[in-house]
């Protein structure tokens, strides 16, 4: 897996959303601070419609730690880098599993940096757009 580009580097309150689109008969999974930017890039560069399926906003260290439980997850669907075929309705459980996966393992990390004497970090932005599919309310 590439390392993130610096924009992602870590910050106490850094946050960015992970990701799925739909594109035709593949799901992208992936991070970014700017899904709308991000939507129009997909637009630009793919012959399919895109659709924004599901997303969520957090922080930039817990949502890595998503992403990657998620592509592993989807490894057996894995068409090319961070695309899967698959429907992303689909995918959702693994999603779901894997977020909770990654919380755990954040909370164990952030009680480690606890023990050494650090200050509790924020898991979660105050104002986390919740896992649903786009048009759903909460």
């Amino acid at each position: 897996m590439k390392p993130l580009p610096l924009s992602f580097v870590e910050s106490p309150d850094r946050k960015c959303t992970i990701y799925i689109f739909e594109c035709g008969p593949f799901i992208k999974v992936g991070l970014t601070h700017d899904v709308l930017r991000r939507s129009k890039e997909l637009l630009r560069l793919n012959p399919f419609d895109v659709r924004l399926a599901y997303y969520r906003t957090v922080h930039t260290s817990l949502a890595k730690k998503t992403e990657a439980a998620v592509h592993s997850a989807l490894s057996q669907f894995k068409h090319r880098g961070e695309w899967f075929e698959i429907a992303a309705k689909d995918a959702l459980p693994h999603l779901s599993e894997a977020w909770k996966t990654a919380k755990k393992a954040e909370g164990r990390m952030r009680s480690i940096r606890l023990k050494g004497g650090g200050q509790p970090g924020t898991v979660e932005a105050g104002n986390s757009v919740p896992l649903q599919k786009q048009g759903e309310s909460a």
